[in-house]
């Protein structure tokens, strides 16, 4: 598996710093230069020290667990299950009924924890 299957996809990402994600992650993606479209990730140490739409940071599925409350206020838990190799279900509901109130699913983990995290967001459930 490579890097870009177990970070935030690119356009994810972009989401994610739009509704005010913290932008310091072990890794991000980079852009070079604003005439070419082509994106790559980069881990943190090599940095460039630029903070402009170059850079955009690429959350891994433990910094993004870390950010997903464990319980919300109505009560419900967060399960994650991994249905196949591209198939992720995130939801919050009663521990281990399947009876979610709020439910995303992604082809990988990373991409489920940024939906769940956007979502909440949106919903005013997390600050």
């Amino acid at each position: 598996m490579n890097i870009e299957q177990k970070v935030t996809s690119l356009e994810l990402s972009k989401q994610l710093k739009e509704a005010g994600f913290p932008q310091r992650t072990a890794f991000y993606w980079w852009r070079p230069n604003f005439t070419t479209n082509n994106w790559c990730i980069e881990y943190w140490q090599s940095y460039p020290g630029i903070i402009d739409d170059r850079v955009i940071a690429a959350p891994l599925p433990c910094e993004l667990g870390e950010m997903l409350p464990s319980q919300l206020n109505d009560g419900s838990y967060w399960e994650l299950h991994k249905i196949d190799e591209n198939e992720w279900q995130l939801g919050y509901g009663e521990i281990h009924s399947n009876l979610w109130v709020h439910h995303v699913e992604a082809d990988t983990e990373a991409d489920a924890r940024a939906k769940m995290w956007l979502y909440l967001k949106e919903k005013g459930l997390i600050k």
